[in-house]
């Protein structure tokens, strides 16, 4: 009798696990119940996730989009990495002239080269 209640814990323990991996833990419990739960449990780990489910990011629903995707969606494409490498260029600007490399002349110039191109 306490083989047949071990048989059946582990074979709770094999659906348990399919379960976790996005399969049916009722279906995985039945086949382990029936055939073997050691067989079933190494099954299930090595057949890993479905196919579908291997690259859904976690992404919680309290989580508001990355600001990149919030972008994207905000304007067209052309304009958004037109704007975009402005403004990058603009910002490494401002970098170098804050760290000295480019005097405020200089400055103004490369800046004015960037608005008009």
């Amino acid at each position: 009798m306490e083989i047949f209640a071990f048989w059946l814990i582990c074979a709770v323990i094999v659906g348990i696990i399919a379960s976790s991996r996005g399969r049916s833990g009722i279906g995985w419990f039945l086949l382990s119940a029936v055939f073997s739960p050691l067989l079933m449990g190494i099954l299930v780990l090595a057949l890993g996730r479905p196919k579908g489910q291997e690259s859904a990011p976690a992404v919680g629903p309290s989580e508001p989009p990355p600001q990149w995707l919030a972008s994207r969606e905000a304007a067209p494409a052309s304009t958004t990495a037109a704007a975009r490498s402005v403004a990058d260029e603009l910002r490494k600007l401002a970098d170098l002239r804050d760290t000295g490399i480019l005097t405020p002349d200089e400055f103004e110039a490369q800046k004015q080269r960037i608005l008009n191109a």
